[in-house]
This record gives structure tokens, sequence and C-alpha cells, in this order.
């Protein structure tokens, strides 16, 4: 069996409409494919969603609740980058992603986490999007990773980079409003999106390019969902997740009975959104982990936020093979190498006194992937 035929036969059934199907379970199981997991009834889910799970869960017969382990079976991820890999190759650009799969699904999760698509008006004069008002479509991620940044450029072959300054920090903006450069990431991101508020924005961004440009072009299914067989994860969480230990505070965990400080070690990984629930409980589920979703304020607004925490031990493992394969491609690479061997050392039982803690939290800061 060569991967590029069961790619390609996954293709022809998905576009038959037959991915949720009792034979198609059966053939994915025969295939040795893991089937991807979403999560479902959560309250606090949009519409769309509760109706997309639960018909899924009409063919598959699962039952699920949100506080549960347990998976809706039947889904799967699937990215589809043809029409990307024919826009560039038209194109002849001096560099190329071409047959780049896992760049591309790890730049969509990155694009999801901290991408912008917009249009309005040339000069922001005010004038209504229109044909005829020189409307200006973009593409935009802007970043302090100035390798990161330099490193999308120059894997895509388009765009231009420039340092800006804000708050008194330096960041770099990736940037293209030009046309077939555009229509390269419609193409990328039509129907490979897996956040429903990215959707969203995708589809109204569309609309206002095909105003502007008098283009005709229709938004794809939405299909793909978060999956350990891709690099989406890794560019979402590149761009949203977080790695944290105490090393920050020299491995200190609260007081012993006896008044003495506890030393110890504490990690995990989080991911806030705002809303994306299901999304988050299927990253939680793919892990492995069974913990509570839960809301959490940015500090200085009243809004809330989704936020999963993966913090146990065999879920921490799950995570620490899924990158094994899929790398993370920017700085926040170094934070997840200190995690890990944060990991290692709790794995190994290495106990801490006042003094073995500062060394080795100092160690730990010096890491890096140099």
């Amino acid at each position: 069996r060569t991967v590029v035929g069961h790619v390609k036969f996954r293709y022809m059934l998905e576009r038959l409409q037959l991915c949720y199907s009792p034979f198609l379970n059966r053939l994915q199981r025969l295939l040795g494919k893991r089937e991807n997991l979403l999560s479902r009834n959560n309250q606090q889910e949009t519409a769309s969603i509760n109706n997309y799970l639960a018909a899924v869960s009409d063919q598959s017969n699962t039952n699920n609740t949100e506080g549960s382990s347990e998976t809706t079976r039947g889904t799967y991820s699937f990215f589809d980058f043809s029409d990307f890999y024919a826009r560039v190759n038209k194109l002849k650009l001096a560099a190329s992603p071409q047959g780049n799969d896992y760049f591309l699904a790890w730049l969509v999760g990155f694009l999801e986490g901290d991408g912008s698509f917009g249009a309005r008006s040339k000069g922001n004069n005010g004038l209504t999007m229109g044909v005829n008002t020189g409307g200006l479509c973009y593409v935009e991620i802007v970043q302090d990773d100035v390798k990161l940044i330099h490193k999308i450029r120059s894997t895509l072959g388009f765009g231009t980079i420039t340092q800006i300054n804000k708050d008194g920090r330096k960041y770099w903006r990736y940037y293209t409003s030009k046309r077939e450069f555009v229509l390269n990431f419609v193409a990328l991101l039509n129907g490979n999106l897996v956040l429903e508020k990215r959707q969203i924005q995708f589809e109204e961004w569309v609309k206002k390019l095909n105003t502007c440009w008098n283009t005709q072009i229709s938004i794809k299914p939405w299909n793909c969902a978060p999956s350990l067989d891709n690099a989406w994860l890794a560019g979402f969480i590149e761009a949203d997740g977080c790695f944290y230990t105490n090393a920050g505070n020299n491995f200190r965990r609260g007081k012993l009975p006896s008044g003495e400080q506890r030393y110890g070690f504490f990690l995990k990984m989080h991911i806030t959104q705002k809303g994306e629930l299901s999304v988050l409980a299927a990253i939680r589920d793919l892990f492995g982990a069974t913990t509570k979703i839960n809301q959490v304020t940015n500090g200085h607004t009243k809004v809330k936020y989704n936020r999963v925490e993966i913090t146990a031990y065999s879920s921490r493992n799950n995570i620490i093979d899924y990158f094994k394969k899929f790398s993370l491609l920017g700085k926040k690479k170094i934070d997840y190498q200190r995690w890990v061997r944060v990991h290692g050392y709790q794995e190994r039982g290495l106990s801490l006194s006042e003094k073995s803690a500062k060394k080795l939290a100092k160690l730990i800061y010096k890491l890096s992937t140099d």
C-alpha cells in the first residue's frame, strides 16, 4: 500500500460523501488509520457545530458529553491543497512549497491562530467596497519571531516583510496584497480551516474579494478537524499554545505541613480561545486528557475565553509523541524543549532541595535550540 494511493482513495471517498458510513469506518480500521476525535454536547457551542456533531452521532450511534473522555467516531481531518499547488505551479516562483503538505498544514494552523485576512477600500477613504472603489484585499502575519517570519516568506516564495515598532517592542510583519498572491492564500485556506470563527471570517472576506475583484470564488465545505496525523496542531499551538513549567519560581510547590518550603515539578500545556469549545475538546481528547475546559479572562477586560489545560503525565507523553512527528518551527520550540526537560526530570522522580531547585532552574533557562 502506498501513502499516495491511500490519500487519493480517501479523497475519492470524501467527495462521494461516504466519510461517515459504516463501510468507511470498517475500511479505516482495516487500513489501520487513526480516527479523529471530536467532543460534543457543550451548551456553549454554536448551533452549527451542534448540528454537525449531532449528524455524525446519528451515523455512528455514539453518546458523549463535553466532560467525558469518550469521543465521537466517524470523522477525520483531510486537507486538500491541490488548488494551491496548481496555482503556485503556474506562477513558477523562485521558491515554492510545492508538495510540502507538512508546511502547508502547519501554516493553516498558524494562520488560524495568528494570521489575519481583510479587505478595505484603498487609502481608507471610507468608500463602500466595490469594483470601482479601488478595493484592497490582503493577508498579514505580525510576529516578534523574526526567524519564523522569514521562514514563512522563504518557503512560500512570495510576500514582503517589514519591521514595525509597537509599545517599544520590535515586530515583523509578513504582508501581501498582490492579487495573484492573495488568491494563493484563498486556494490554501478554502475548505481547509478548522476554527468556526475563522471559517466565518474567511467567508465574509471572500464575499468582499469577489466584489472588489469581480471574481466568483465559491466556498468549499468545511470538513477538516484537529488530528494527530498532520502538522495543523503544531502550527496552531505555535500560535496560540503555551508550555508552562514552574521553573520560573525555582520549582516551589507550596508549603510542607511543617511550614518549610516544598519543591517539586509542575508543568502543563494550555491553549486559550474565544469560543471554539468543540475544537478545544477535540484537542484534549486527542491527547487522552480528561480535564474540564475552563473559562478565563485576560485581566484587562471582562471578556471570557475558553482554556484547555493538559497536565496529566500520560497526556504529556502523547504530546511529546506528536511533536516528534510534527515539530514546532519557531522560537516556541525553546519553550517546548524546556518543558520536555522538566517532564523528564519528573519522570525520573528527581528530588529537589532549595539549592538543587535553583541550580536546575538556571540550567533549564540556559537551554536553547542552538
